[in-house]
């Protein structure tokens, strides 16, 4: 079944991406089934090209098939607050952030000190 797909072996990014395409078609010609599922969203505020297809194949080399909701990039803060969002719909198990220092802390975080002691407290 998935012995040709050398799932250990991946070892670079174009490796995961084509394991990735091989394995979602294994799956959607019946040969693979009743593994344990999960339902992953994944929020970011920078770039993560790739990221779907990688944790796609690290998920089914432990047993588990996830659906991957990969919200657009820098949309971290509208999945998060409009209920209408897609992450809402999607309805994850588990969401995974990647959200950097410099997208929280925004104007501080080059001027950290442009604010009171006070008011970092």
């Amino acid at each position: 079944m998935i012995k040709e797909l050398n799932v250990k072996e991946a070892i670079s990014i174009v490796d995961y991406i084509n394991l990735y395409h091989k394995i979602k078609e294994e799956i959607e010609s019946g040969k693979i089934k009743s593994k344990k599922s999960i339902k992953i969203g994944v929020l970011s505020s920078s770039t993560i090209k790739c990221l779907k297809e990688t944790l796609f194949v690290k998920c089914y080399e432990i047993g588990i098939i996830p659906d991957i909701y990969v919200a657009d990039y820098n949309q971290y803060t509208d999945e998060i607050f409009n209920e209408g969002s897609g992450l809402y719909k999607f309805d994850p198990d588990l969401i995974i952030f990647f959200i950097d220092t410099m997208a929280i802390s925004g104007d501080y975080y080059l001027l950290p000190y442009k604010i009171t002691e006070d008011e970092r407290r």
